[in-house]
């Protein structure tokens, strides 16, 4: 059996950490952890839980419930895919980006900037854009979507609650 492409298995990791987490956490806060998750951790092998265990206790005082939260995300990683949540992230798919014509041509618009600049000068602008959703008040949801989005380019930018779109 060949072994699982690299995006089902970060999608399979995100879904085992939100189902590990979800338990001592509220939402706005499991979605902050999964966006760090993301950002720093999901490219690492699973044995880097204990840095990202640690990094949470610290972001979220968590401290007194850090070997609960380390056995939690361990167990997780060992369910079956039926027995893990829903992945926060996983309505990105080429059908829904056609849904809002504003997130569609966004998308369209950066990426043809993207490779006009070229490789080191896009990468640079994507750093900057993440680092900048950081900064500004955006909606968790709608910088999770971004953040993922910024991190792998070949996949589609699901839909933004965009305020206001003129579509004609």
């Amino acid at each position: 059996m060949s072994p699982a492409p690299i995006n089902q298995s970060v999608q399979r990791r995100r879904r085992a950490i939100v189902t590990g987490l979800a338990p001592y956490m509220n939402e706005p806060v499991l979605l902050e952890a999964i966006s760090h998750w993301q950002l720093h951790y999901a490219e690492r092998p699973s044995f880097s839980l204990q840095g990202f265990v640690s990094d949470l206790c610290r972001l979220f005082d968590l401290g007194e419930r850090r070997h609960h939260i380390h056995m939690s995300l361990v167990q997780a990683m060992t369910l079956s895919d039926s027995e893990l949540a829903a992945d926060p992230l996983a309505n990105s798919n080429d059908s829904h980006t056609e849904a809002h014509p504003c997130t569609h041509a966004f998308q369209c618009l950066l990426q043809a900037l993207w490779q006009r600049l070229g490789k080191r000068a896009a990468t640079q602008l994507q750093l900057d854009l993440g680092a900048q959703l950081r900064q500004r008040s955006v909606s968790t949801e709608t910088r999770l979507t971004m953040e993922y989005w910024l991190q792998s380019r070949d996949k589609s930018l699901s839909p933004c609650p965009w305020p206001a779109c003129v579509t004609n």
